[in-house]
């Protein structure tokens, strides 16, 4: 109640007070302290990365441009892709896939069935891996065979083309077909 008393002519009586007076003063509160995180929010991005939260649509477009600014300019040799090259590059990348054991349904009334994923692919897919770097170059049609392409792929810990090793890298488009094999 002391909240009520605290808004100039809210209480109509001891037992009564007006609920229009008192969510205004409510919202007029939310907006403002909404406000107020909203141009510490701009502040702080503005100081600490120079990017202004009114040139994006979403929190995912600033952390993009800061990932661009702080990875992808400074390394110098990372490119933004446009029309086909981004075209086919795209259609090389796919979700993860679930599936279970013989890829049935598994039910039991007997037990609890717990999803576990052991793998966890993304984050040691990030630490283990790196980003094509460089101009895409297409290639030639001697170059389209897997010996090829495994003979001049770099090793695992190459950083840099020496001799027959000078693929850091490929995507390629093949169809492929899943066939139902038991893994146990």
């Amino acid at each position: 109640m002391k909240n009520i008393d605290s808004i100039k002519g809210c209480r109509i009586d001891e037992n009564h007070f007006d609920l229009e007076k008192y969510s205004t003063f409510y919202c007029k509160q939310d907006v403002r302290i909404l406000r107020e995180g909203f141009v510490k929010f701009r502040n702080d991005l503005l100081k600490e990365f120079d990017l202004n939260v009114y040139d994006y649509v979403s929190i995912c477009s600033i952390a993009n441009k800061l990932f661009e600014n702080r990875v992808y300019f400074p390394n110098g040799n990372l490119y933004d892709l446009s029309n086909k090259p981004r075209e086919f590059i795209s259609r090389c990348i796919q979700g993860g896939r679930c599936m279970l054991s013989d890829n049935i349904k598994q039910k039991s009334k007997k037990k609890l069935i717990a999803d576990f994923d052991a793998v966890s692919l993304y984050p040691s897919a990030i630490a283990r891996l790196y980003t094509l770097e460089g101009i895409p170059k297409v290639m030639k049609d001697e170059m389209l065979s897997t010996e090829y392409l495994m003979r001049h792929l770099f090793n695992d810990d190459q950083k840099e083309p020496i001799g027959e090793k000078f693929m850091s890298g490929f995507f390629v488009n093949h169809p492929h077909t899943y066939e139902n094999i038991a893994q146990k």
